[in-house]
């Protein structure tokens, strides 16, 4: 049974750019049975911006298919993708977490463009000044290479401009560029979900870009995130995946094991803010039996699994756990 993060957990090494060790409250698991992968539809009187956000019935995601030209950060067609993980669910019901740990998982003051800053009165936002032709980034003080993580990025549609990109990135991921750009993303050092566009991308100069999220709206209008999401990093697993308080919108990028990364934004527009809330993480733990015959059973059925699944001398309960129904 995993448990929530105390800091000691993650790997403190003494380096500044990870906290000192301060222990985050345990909870208990929330039961997968009560994790829904989105909500009814709104009625009438629901934003337009938020009835965007709902994704349609009964099709949450469709798969994405990873093919020979793409990214090896594409999610690719793993049955897992549109699973929403019990995990998320645990952690969102754990209870808030102290102003002191949440400044300790907040924007870095100290790694950053020159041009945005970390507010006085609120450690956890950061105020990008109105440069012309600058594309400014921002990295979190701590970078993840282990367990699971989520935090929440509260930016408002409507400061956003052109190019605002959220994702994850080493230490080694440029945080300024001249001209407007979606900069995160832009070279292996980052993954970075392009809010305007609904594009993923890494090392984008070299690879394709992958749409997302990879679904359709309710009313068939172009998806547009909220002002809230959630960022979902499973460095066990080696993805991040992304959701609002509406729906889990699936795995954006995978191929994450092995790295040291960290939150980072990038932004354009002037005067914006951008406020960043750690939420918790959760130790690895060891695979359940259930899941790791799953995992043994999709990887023998080869590139198209689904295809293999029906043809399996099963009951159909069987074959739905398979595809993570």
């Amino acid at each position: 049974m995993g448990h929530v993060y105390s800091h000691h957990n993650y790997g403190y090494d003494g380096s500044p750019d990870q906290p000192e060790p301060n222990r985050i409250p345990r909870t208990r698991r929330v039961p997968r049975s009560g994790a829904a992968a989105t909500l009814p539809p709104p009625g009438p009187s629901a934003p337009r911006r938020e009835r965007n956000d709902r994704i349609a019935q009964p099709v949450v995601q469709r798969l994405m298919i990873r093919g020979r030209s793409q990214s090896p950060a594409h999610p690719g067609n793993h049955l897992s993708g549109t699973a929403r993980p019990y995990k998320f669910d645990t952690i969102r019901a754990n209870p808030p977490l102290d102003q002191e740990t949440l400044e300790k998982f907040s924007w870095n003051p100290e790694d950053r463009s020159l041009n945005v800053f970390v507010k006085d009165d609120d450690r956890l936002t950061f105020h990008r000044h109105p440069v012309a032709q600058s594309t400014d980034c921002i990295r979190g003080k701590v970078g993840f290479s282990r367990g699971f993580h989520v935090w929440k990025i509260i930016w408002p549609v409507r400061s956003r401009g052109t190019n605002a990109v959220i994702g994850v990135g080493t230490k080694a991921a440029p945080l300024h560029k001249t001209g407007y750009s979606s900069l995160i993303g832009e070279n292996n050092e980052s993954y970075g979900w392009d809010l305007n566009r609904n594009k993923c991308s890494f090392d984008s100069t070299n690879l394709p870009s992958w749409k997302y999220p990879n679904a359709e709206t309710s009313n068939g209008e172009r998806y547009v995130a909220p002002d809230n999401i959630y960022c979902i990093l499973d460095m066990d697993e080696g993805y991040m995946a992304f959701a609002t308080d509406n729906n889990y919108l699936g795995v954006a990028f995978r191929g994450l094991k092995g790295k040291k990364l960290y939150p980072i934004v990038s932004c354009v527009w002037g005067h914006c803010e951008v406020t960043m809330k750690y939420l918790g993480g959760l130790e690895p733990e060891p695979r359940e039996l259930m899941e790791a015959c799953r995992h043994t059973i999709i990887a023998r059925l080869g590139k198209h699994p689904i295809d293999g699944i029906h043809r399996l001398p099963l009951p159909t309960s069987m074959k739905r756990f398979l595809m993570y129904k």
